[in-house]
């Protein structure tokens, strides 16, 4: 039983982590690109350039965009999924992590493959991404494309908790709760 209250807890608390995770969640933005401001036209136009031009940074903010339908761009995720694995081809961690997210829930035409996630996450989190190490530590605490395992997700959240995510500390805080009998505090 309190491993069913921990998962439900883990997956509750992690909803939103990942910045992919709930990109569609929000309403496209589908201003006509004649009312996007110029400087918001000229930054996304640069970013696109760069983009192409094989910068990781700027693919995986490109995938941003179309991730969550910003600078009157309409939400893609099979775009924005594109972005991400060109710069997750490039070992770039965050770009890792957000194609890892749509390969755990099977968004953007990726099929659903939790062991492709687990790979990219851990890859990510290999290289001190503090959102993939809490990522991967959830991952191994629901057992989602690896096998369950409580002290491999302490050991990378306690990473990630040690760079200063807040997600992380919320999880180790909620294990610990757990571990003492209680239940997880409720969000406000």
């Amino acid at each position: 039983m309190k491993k069913i209250l921990l998962i439900a807890a883990l997956t509750a608390a992690l909803a939103g982590c990942s910045s992919l995770q709930g990109a569609g969640s929000k309403p496209a933005d589908t201003t006509a690109a004649a009312e996007v401001k110029p400087e918001v036209a000229d930054a996304l136009k640069k970013l696109r350039t760069a983009a192409e031009a094989g910068d990781p940074a700027a693919q995986t903010r490109l995938g941003m965009v179309y991730a969550r339908g910003e600078a009157g761009v309409a939400t893609d995720i099979s775009e924005a999924a594109k972005w991400f694995r060109k710069a997750s081809d490039q070992g770039f961690a965050p770009a890792q992590t957000n194609l890892a997210v749509a390969y755990l829930t099977g968004q953007g035409g990726v099929p659903q493959d939790p062991t492709e996630a687990a790979r990219l996450t851990k890859l990510a989190a290999e290289q001190g991404w503090p959102p993939a190490m809490t990522q991967l530590g959830f991952m191994y605490g629901k057992g989602a494309g690896v096998k369950q395992s409580w002290p491999d997700a302490e050991k990378w959240l306690k990473q990630a908790s040690a760079k200063g995510d807040e997600n992380a500390k919320r999880l180790l805080s909620e294990i610990e709760q757990m571990k003492k009998g209680g239940a997880p505090a409720k969000k406000p």
